[in-house]
């Protein structure tokens, strides 16, 4: 599924000379690469307590001799249901603006608590039903995701840092044009930190996204780490109520 999405990017790149034409570029990497998202909650909020983000960024692409994200846009919603279970619900934005609306359903779990600061982490999984409705065809996909986050406190202030591993699932048996499915699994490690304020958190995330899959003939930046994979750069500001 990314190669071929990253083959009809290149070609598309060919004629990119104005503006119009990159937009029309980003509704094809925004609706086929819905997987590239950053990771939305990785520490449980309090009971009771309500968080509003806003995201920006995504995998990083080469345009006019200049390295930069996909400006993907989301807003997330969380609401702390327990101590140790966390709902939140995310809306795509910038897929809004090309008729697709993409959100995500999920929950976070509290695993394990090492009850105070040190080298062990606190660890927590999160579930994300990912959906997306092409209002012009009124089609609708669904992906399911598991990620796996370990983060740690650092002298003893609310601020951690965080690495996770992201487990992307597809079920359909072909890809666009019918052409056969042959990846059904999609892993994506990342490391991110979080500054946290009273009312406030901003985090950056780094994410290598799909590691085992060639880049050589994509659109996306060559990275450090060789022929495979692509990096993926995002910000995160969030609001506590």
């Amino acid at each position: 599924m990314i190669q071929c999405i990253f083959n009809n990017v290149k070609n598309s790149l060919k004629i990119l000379n104005n503006m119009k034409i990159f937009y029309l570029l980003l509704t094809v990497i925004i609706v086929t690469l819905s997987s590239c998202a950053p990771t939305r909650i990785v520490k449980p909020l309090k009971k009771g307590e309500k968080t509003a983000s806003f995201h920006f960024g995504g995998p990083i692409i080469r345009y006019s001799n200049f390295n930069i994200p996909v400006p993907f846009t989301s807003l997330t919603y969380a609401y702390g249901f327990t101590n140790e279970l966390t709902l939140f619900n995310s809306l795509h934005t910038t897929t809004l603006l090309y008729k697709t609306v993409h959100t995500e359903f999920g929950t976070l779990i509290n695993i394990y608590d090492p009850k105070c600061y040190g080298y062990r982490p606190w660890i927590t999984i999160s579930h994300v039903a990912n959906i997306l409705f092409d209002t012009r065809k009124y089609n609708v996909k669904y992906w399911p995701q598991l990620d796996i986050n370990a983060y740690w406190h650092y002298k003893q202030k609310d601020n951690y840092f965080y690495l996770g591993l992201s487990n992307w699932f597809e079920f359909a048996s072909h890809k666009a044009h019918e052409e056969r499915q042959t990846d059904h699994y999609f892993l994506s490690p990342y490391a991110g930190h979080t500054f946290s304020g009273k009312k406030m958190e901003y985090t950056l995330e780094f994410k290598y996204l799909t590691p085992y899959i060639s880049n050589q003939l994509s659109v996306v930046e060559k990275n450090s780490f060789g022929k495979k994979g692509v990096n993926g750069i995002y910000i995160n500001i969030t609001r506590k109520f």
